[in-house]
């Protein structure tokens, strides 16, 4: 068992795998808890204990105590972090999701890359229009005006005889 200060930081130290983090929680935790037992004892006795009343104190703390700091110290690290992970995983994952949307728009409605399929629509539709209209003005006795269009659909008017 740690008889002082320096011990008990070298007990949260034995384990390497525990992170330094963690292990300088746990100590924070124990000082809090002797700044609380200095301050009730000074409360009750009316004078600051002595340095070995503190080692005293210290030596008497049970090795289950200090583990129980280095695990609640432990599982404040990990609730800590699975909250800001999740947090920062979503936050992720919605900035990555807008990125891949407009990159997809950026890229269907980019001027260079749409091209050459617009050249191809706009001759396609220019040669499909030049053959309506010649397959129209055939139709229509050489003459595609929309007057002429309307002339051949309306049927002919009588046309009285003239007075000679």
């Amino acid at each position: 068992m740690p008889a002082n200060d320096r011990e008990v930081f070298a007990y949260f130290r034995r384990d390497p795998s525990s992170p330094p983090a963690v292990d300088a929680l746990a100590y924070a935790s124990f000082s809090f808890d002797k700044y609380e037992w200095m301050a009730k004892r000074k409360e009750i006795s009316g004078t600051a204990p002595t340095g070995e009343q503190v080692d005293q104190w210290i030596s008497e703390l049970p090795n289950s105590r200090l583990d129980e700091m280095q695990r609640s110290a432990f599982e404040f690290f990990q609730r800590t972090i699975a909250k800001y992970v999740l947090e920062a995983r979503a936050e992720a994952y919605q900035a990555g999701k807008q990125d891949a949307i407009v990159s997809r728009v950026t890229e269907a409605t980019s001027f260079w890359k749409n091209l050459p399929g617009n050249i191809a629509v706009g001759v396609v539709s220019s040669f499909a229009f030049a053959v309506i209209l010649i397959l129209a003005s055939i139709v229509f006795n050489k003459d595609p005006s929309p007057i002429a269009f309307y002339e051949k659909l309306s049927p002919a008017a009588p046309t009285a005889a003239r007075p000679k």
